[in-house]
């Protein structure tokens, strides 16, 4: 209803009476000086007779006994390929899905499973960025530089501790014996340093 109306008010702006211009007037801003045609009764007059016969011809169709809710249409076995073209907009729907949105979504499909799934997060950032990170965390910090470097000193430290704590152990055994069989001869070294001096 809405573009009907439109319609006539668009059809009324170039009306070939005097005064009723406006549309040649507005479009002499852009398309410099416009001519308007003389109104052509013949071409005017079928129009409007092919127009009302259209209207007539559909309403004894439908408008005198309505379609009842799963009954064919009347048309439809008259006119065959032409009402089932008619009735699917002529496929140009599905062309339209055929050619430009399904490659839209096939593009869209290859975007987000390839570029974005495969190479970002498959490869760059699981293959790069994480096998990167893992690799120094594991290979060169973990296993270089904590284990075999840091690990090894400190474990050398604990060994060299334990092996002279193990051979001083021999003598702090808690045996009043063995730390009087020390303390002499601690003296025999002390005396016989200082009788060679």
């Amino acid at each position: 209803m809405v573009l009907a109306g439109l319609s006539l008010l668009g059809g009324a702006l170039n009306l070939p009476f005097d005064g009723f211009h406006t549309l040649g007037h507005w479009l002499e801003h852009t398309l410099e000086e416009v001519e308007a045609l003389p109104l052509d009764l013949e071409v005017a007059g079928l129009s409007t007779l092919l127009a009302l016969l259209a209207i007539f011809f559909s309403w004894l169709i439908y408008g005198r006994k309505p379609l009842e809710a799963g009954q064919k249409d009347p048309l439809k076995k008259p006119l065959g390929f032409i009402f089932t073209g008619m009735e699917n907009k002529w496929f140009v729907d599905e062309g339209y899905w055929a050619v430009f949105l399904d490659r839209y979504v096939d593009i869209g499909r290859f975007l987000a499973d390839v570029i974005d799934w495969r190479f970002w997060h498959d490869w760059f950032h699981d293959k790069v960025i994480a096998g990167t990170y893992n690799w120094l965390s594991r290979t060169v910090l973990n296993l270089r530089v904590d284990q075999q470097g840091i690990d090894a000193f400190f474990n050398g430290l604990g060994e060299l501790t334990k092996r002279t704590s193990t051979g001083l152990r021999r003598w702090q055994n808690g045996f009043v014996r063995s730390y009087a069989l020390a303390v002499l001869l601690g003296v025999v070294v002390i005396l016989g340093y200082l009788l060679i001096k």
